[in-house]
């Protein structure tokens, strides 16, 4: 599957451990301000999406303007294009932390396109979050915080397996914290669930 990589504008004082997301062949796309991350990982984006109340255009790279007052983000835009494109795998790098209008608006859209079927992952130095649909999926090993949250009004089935918290056919609700702070501790650690959008959250201290 062919893979987009989307560069917001959060602040990002760390690139060093965003670059383990970067493949050579991915589709990179900075979302105006999203320039200057890109800066940070030494890297050219292949395209930029802007209406550049954040950004100057760049030397090399070519540029889709957007309206400073429109009705979706820069973000959201990029995405749009980078699907209407044939992308449905995206991972978003510097759209977490900043405004926090900003970033629960990516969360929304990550949410929009997941449902299209699209795998979308948000990550930044210490959080990877990855919006899940019905199914089963296994739980990398780590010593990280793991949560999980509805996106959908309740999230049915949800069942944890080797981890220290586990759950069996949970009902979690959008209001329902409970799914915050599990630990993964076995090597064939699984989520599973029948109904809804889950969030996953990995996060270190």
């Amino acid at each position: 599957m062919k893979r987009c990589i989307l560069l917001g504008a959060a602040p990002t004082s760390d690139a060093e451990p965003l670059k383990k997301y970067i493949q050579p062949d991915d589709f990179i796309i900075a979302a105006d301000g999203g320039i200057r991350l890109a800066e940070k990982l030494d890297i050219l984006p292949h395209l930029m999406v802007a209406d550049h109340d954040s950004s100057a255009p760049v030397e090399g790279v070519k540029a889709i303007s957007l309206p400073v007052e429109k009705d979706v983000t820069d973000t959201a835009a990029a995405m749009q294009l980078a699907y209407d494109r044939g992308y449905r795998d995206f991972t978003l790098l510097g759209c977490l932390g900043g405004r926090l209008d900003h970033t629960i608006a990516c969360l929304i859209s990550s949410r929009r396109f997941a449902e299209r079927g699209c795998r979308v992952l948000l990550a930044d130095s210490k959080h990877e979050l990855t919006v899940l649909l019905p199914g089963v999926y296994r739980l990398p090993e780590g010593d990280r915080h793991l949560s999980f949250f509805a996106l959908s009004e309740y999230v049915k089935g949800l069942t944890l397996t080797g981890v220290k918290y586990p759950l069996n056919q949970y009902l979690l609700k959008n209001d329902d914290p409970l799914c915050v702070s599990n630990r993964v501790t076995e090597g064939d650690a699984a989520v599973s669930f029948d109904a809804g959008v889950l969030l996953q959250v990995f996060s270190e201290d």
